[in-house]
């Protein structure tokens, strides 16, 4: 049973299927749409085309492009002046038909915690911490916590996402688990560092 909106979508006939089709594959097509136009003359400047792979693991792509533009500046003694990145936009709230243009740029930090309980059997279970149960609280208190959104000029940040979350045990075994780790997605546009949007707390055993 398909969504209404996704019925819908099929039934129009009006859309494409293939994956990445929107990211970045559309893009790309736009870039090189650009670049076609700059080098038959619409208009003046210096246009240098980057693409670049593992965005969403570890941005590898990016990390290793930077050395690489600063080389080309110096080589070719240019002065960057603008970045247009063609990301496919997204949806404010869900069925949002309206398009739109980004302008400036966004922070992001990836918040990590790691959590160090006591380990215990679990016939046991009261004379240790269980990790997994730290970083659950963790999530609980954060994942889509719109109290560390962010308003600037309008635009409100999305608010944290859990990326990871999981214990360290390498094997199973009837011992809980004493160490465990969260990952979390947090979005800025004015906040310093120096004022931490994440609130840090201490589980303590008794």
């Amino acid at each position: 049973m398909l969504p209404e909106r996704v019925r819908t979508d099929a039934e129009s006939g009006d859309w494409l299927f293939g994956r990445g089709t929107m990211d970045m594959k559309a893009g790309l097509t736009v870039q090189l749409s650009m670049l076609e136009r700059a080098m038959n003359g619409h208009f003046d400047g210096n246009v240098l085309l980057i693409t670049v792979p593992d965005e969403e693991v570890n941005s590898r792509g990016m990390i290793e492009a930077v050395p690489a533009l600063k080389e080309i500046k110096h080589k070719y003694h240019l002065t960057y002046t603008a970045c247009l990145n063609s990301e496919p936009i997204f949806e404010k709230f869900p069925g949002d038909q309206r398009q739109y243009v980004y302008t400036g740029s966004i922070g992001k930090v990836l918040a990590g915690f790691f959590c160090k309980g006591i380990e215990t059997h679990v016939g046991e279970p009261f004379s240790g911490l269980n990790a997994n149960l730290m970083v659950s609280e963790i999530n609980r208190l954060l994942e889509l916590n719109v109290n560390y959104c962010e308003m600037a000029d309008g635009e409100v940040t999305p608010p944290p996402v859990n990326l990871m979350q999981k214990d360290l045990k390498e094997a199973y075994s009837v011992q809980t688990p004493h160490t465990a780790v969260t990952l979390f997605n947090v979005l800025t546009m004015q906040r310093s560092a120096r004022k931490p949007a994440i609130l840090f707390f201490s589980c303590c055993h008794i």
